[in-house]
């Protein structure tokens, strides 16, 4: 017997517009002091109107910047990243009612286990983390629940007419991050490879069908007119470059060397492509990285990253077993029905995070709502499902303290002056780029009106032989006149923090780069300034270097 269609109820819509209001409420109330690299770059284009399309998001741009345009005229003493994270907010509000709404009841038989569900994807670390971000990566997130809400009433009832609803839906997510194009790969081969007892072949076809079409349909007008744009604007290579490319073509900044990511075909290559997907679906539940860096930097974990561990596990125990459960029911249960649609998702993810071997969270971003789904399964249907309640009520109170402490309560203004003090009268900034040292310089009124210098420039710009050189000279011009140079988080840091696995991949690693600059730093001592390391060079530890080497 096929699963039923869940009807929303009026507690359903009551408790969606609550999620809405109260999380809409919140985050506009609370102000968020972390500020990302990305996010600062893009409202700075947005602002002096220099922004381009680009196909691997194409509407965020867009939206982005009429968003951030209206919030100028209305409140102009906003900062424009200040601005986007208000977009993320309404975003990951819409979603998450969207979630409440249409999608948790098919596994929650009573209210308040669709409400703890709609937590469970509200409140994990990959959802929370960039709901309170400036990068707009949640603009998807409506169009990614509509999609699995499609899903979800396709694998019950396929037709023609829900799997066109379902192709809208995928090519709204598609159009705002260009891999979610994948769901609908994965569920069209689902739906046409399901087991028999379930409907049938010919209404599965024209679910496929509907699917495709509507997609199409929605797409290829898109990327056509964005297409024609890109063409108008003269882009390099033309419109098939740009396609390929995007920001990573001739024209982009990153065009000396590789992006970054991308699957190495070598068996070192497939390992690490393998664990970082791995890892970015985990981090994705809860924040792994503390453990992560400590494992890197070969140091004990902080309690704080035993804390995250321990999260972890209890949240990811909770969904696996869930999984396992619903792989398991009947073809024609709600369970099963639900076991399908996150595989659906999670595989073409996964899949993703391994050949682009990347674990940025970014990419993980649409698991939050089989996250929501799998709480649900394991707060009713697992034995002992108290017990997986207070597991994950546990994990999830814990991503909320991570994001509070991290991202929200981020002294933004405290490392401002930090960086400030470090750099006072510099004649010249160095720093790795990509960076907390980088951000800061942006931001900071003072500072930014020095003389600077990042690797991560040089090394998109030249070969790390001229690249040496170039930082070698930059220096000397300010030490041989007795000027002060500031070395900001190159020594005493670990060798494997960010962005140095990037600049590895360009030639310019961090052995290297500290072995260029050993003739100038040595005699320097390095201080502290909040959480800058740095070495200040002048004229005179260039001439104690000389009397040392003599």
């Amino acid at each position: 017997m096929t699963a039923p269609l869940p009807a929303s109820g009026r507690s359903d819509r009551l408790d969606a517009a609550l999620w809405l209001v109260l999380c809409l409420a919140v985050l506009w109330a609370v102000p968020v002091g972390s500020v990302s690299n990305d996010g600062l770059w893009h409202s700075r284009k947005f602002a002096d109107g220099t922004w381009s399309l680009n196909p691997n998001h194409l509407l965020l741009e867009p939206l982005g910047a009429l968003w951030q345009g209206l919030w100028a005229r209305i409140d102009p003493a906003r900062a424009g990243f200040d601005a986007l994270k208000l977009l993320s907010a309404v975003a990951g509000a819409l979603a998450v009612a969207l979630f409440r709404l249409r999608v948790v009841a098919f596994v929650a038989r009573r209210r308040w286990v669709a409400n703890y569900g709609t937590a469970g994807v509200a409140l994990s670390s990959v959802f929370l983390r960039l709901w309170v971000s400036d990068e707009i990566h949640m603009i998807q997130m409506p169009f990614v629940v509509a999609f699995i809400a499609e899903a979800l009433r396709l694998i019950v009832r396929p037709s023609l007419r829900v799997g066109a609803r379902a192709g809208v839906a995928l090519a709204f997510a598609t159009l705002c991050f260009v891999s979610n194009v994948l769901l609908g790969v994965s569920l069209g081969v689902f739906l046409l490879f399901r087991r028999r007892n379930t409907p049938e072949p010919t209404a599965r076809r024209n679910a496929v069908l509907g699917l495709a079409l509507s997609a199409f349909f929605v797409l290829a007008p898109a990327y056509t007119l964005a297409t024609l744009h890109a063409r108008g604007a003269a882009r390099a290579g033309g419109a098939i470059s740009w396609l390929s490319h995007g920001r990573f073509g001739a024209a982009s900044p990153l065009a000396r060397g590789e992006s970054g990511y991308g699957l190495e075909i070598a068996p070192r290559g497939l390992a690490l492509g393998g664990l970082r997907a791995l890892y970015g679906a985990g981090s994705a539940l809860v924040d792994l990285s503390p453990l992560a860096a400590a494992v890197r930097d070969r140091s004990t974990p902080s309690p704080s990253a035993v804390c995250g561990a321990i999260a972890f596990l209890a949240a990811a125990s909770g969904a696996l077993f869930a999984l396992r459960l619903c792989l398991r029911a009947s073809p024609a249960s709600s369970l099963r029905i639900v076991g399908g649609t996150v595989l659906a998702v999670t595989v073409p993810l996964l899949a993703f995070g391994f050949l682009w071997s990347n674990s940025d969270d970014q990419f993980y971003l649409a698991l939050a709502p089989v996250f929501g789904l799998l709480a649900a399964v394991a707060a009713t249907e697992l034995p002992r499902p108290g017990l997986w309640l207070a597991l994950g009520l546990a994990a999830l109170t814990w991503n909320l303290a991570d994001v509070t402490r991290g991202r929200i309560l981020y002294p933004r203004a405290e490392r401002i002056a930090d960086f400030e003090a470090a750099t006072a009268g510099a004649c010249l900034v160095v720093f790795p780029g990509f960076d907390e040292a980088e951000l800061a310089f942006e931001l900071s009124a003072s500072s930014s009106t020095l003389d600077r210098l990042s690797i991560a420039a040089l090394a998109t710009r030249l070969p790390p032989g001229e690249g040496l050189r170039e930082l070698d000279r930059r220096i000397g011009e300010c030490t041989q006149r007795g000027a002060p140079v500031a070395l900001v988080d190159l020594f005493d840091v670990p060798p494997e923090r960010n962005p140095w696995r990037y600049l590895a991949r360009l030639g310019y690693s961090h052995a290297e780069v500290l072995r260029s600059l050993q003739g100038r730093a040595t005699a320097a001592a390095t201080t502290r300034h909040g959480s800058f390391f740095v070495r200040t060079l002048d004229g005179s530890t260039r001439r104690q270097q000389g009397r040392t080497e003599r």
